[in-house]
C-alpha cells in the first residue's frame, strides 16, 4: 500500500531545472504546488508492450525549463522527436535525455524506446545459472513454463539453441493480453537413468539424440496463472 501511495513520485519528479520523468505510463504529471516550473504533462503510451511514448505539454511557465526522460540501458536505438522533427536533445550522464526550451500549449514529445526480444548472461561466478541465459524484452524478464511444453517434454530437458531466432508475438486472449517470445531450442532426453553417464561411448553414454522444439516465455510476472508446474527464467544454452 505504501507503494501505491507513493507511485506518483516514481513516475515523475520536478527540481528547479524542470520535470524529469522516469517511468512510462499513461496518466498526467502535474507540478502546480510544487517547487520549480508550473506544468501539466499529458502521458500516453502502451508501454511495456509499447516502446512509442507521446507526452503533450497542457499547460506551462512562461518561462524555459528541461524536460528529462529516463532512456533504458537496454533500449539501443531510443530516438526522440518534438511534433515530428528530430528534438534538441542532450544525454545526461545518468542517461536521460534532456530538452530546455520555453514550452508552449500543445507541445509534443515523441519518445521511441527499442523493445527487442534480448538474451541476457548471467555474471560467469554465479554457479548455479553458468552456461544459462535469461529471455528479456524492454523493462520485462520471461520465463517459460511446463504447460507451454508439448505432452512429454520435461523443462528441464530444454537447451535453447546457440541462435534461438527470438520471435514476438503478441496474444490478446492469453493471460489477460500479453506479449510472448518465442525461442529455438532442443530437448535432450535422458538415455539412461543413472545419475552419472560417461562420455567414452560406452553402454552408459546418452545415446538418445536432441529433438528441436520452439519453446513460448511469458512475462514472468504472469506465471502460474493457468496450471501448478515448473517454471525457469534461467534456460541453458547450447
Amino acid at each position: 500500500m505504501r507503494l501505491i501511495s507513493s507511485l506518483g513520485h516514481y513516475v515523475a519528479t520536478i527540481d528547479d531545472d524542470g520535470v524529469q520523468i522516469h517511468q512510462y505510463a499513461t496518466g498526467t504529471v502535474n507540478t502546480r504546488g510544487a517547487d520549480g516550473p508550473a506544468a501539466t504533462l499529458r502521458v500516453r503510451t502502451g508501454y511495456p508492450w509499447s516502446g512509442s511514448i507521446r507526452i503533450t505539454v497542457q499547460e506551462t511557465a512562461d518561462e524555459p525549463w528541461a524536460l528529462s526522460l529516463r532512456t533504458p540501458a537496454w533500449s539501443h536505438d531510443t530516438t526522440v522527436s518534438l511534433e515530428g522533427s528530430d528534438a534538441t536533445a542532450e544525454r545526461d550522464p545518468r542517461g536521460y535525455l534532456r530538452i530546455r526550451r520555453r514550452w508552449r500549449p500543445g507541445d509534443q514529445v515523441s519518445l521511441e524506446l527499442d523493445l527487442a526480444a534480448r538474451l541476457t548472461a548471467p555474471h560467469p561466478r554465479v554457479d548455479a545459472v553458468r552456461g544459462c541465459v535469461a529471455i528479456e524484452r524492454g523493462p520485462l524478464v520471461y520465463a517459460a513454463e511446463q504447460v507451454d511444453l508439448p505432452s512429454g517434454v520435461v523443462l528441464d530437458d530444454i537447451r535453447l539453441t546457440a541462435d534461438p531466432q527470438l520471435r514476438v508475438v503478441h496474444r490478446p486472449n492469453l493471460l489477460g493480453g500479453v506479449t510472448t517470445v518465442t525461442a529455438k531450442a532442443t530437448v535432450r532426453r535422458p538415455g539412461s537413468q543413472q545419475l552419472y553417464s560417461g562420455l567414452d561411448g560406452g553402454a552408459s553414454a546418452d545415446p538418445t539424440p536432441d529433438e528441436a522444439l520452439d519453446v513460448t516465455a511469458v512475462p514472468y510476472y504472469a506465471w502460474a496463472n493457468r496450471e501448478a508446474d515448473a517454471m525457469r527464467v534461467w534456460l541453458p544454452q547450447a
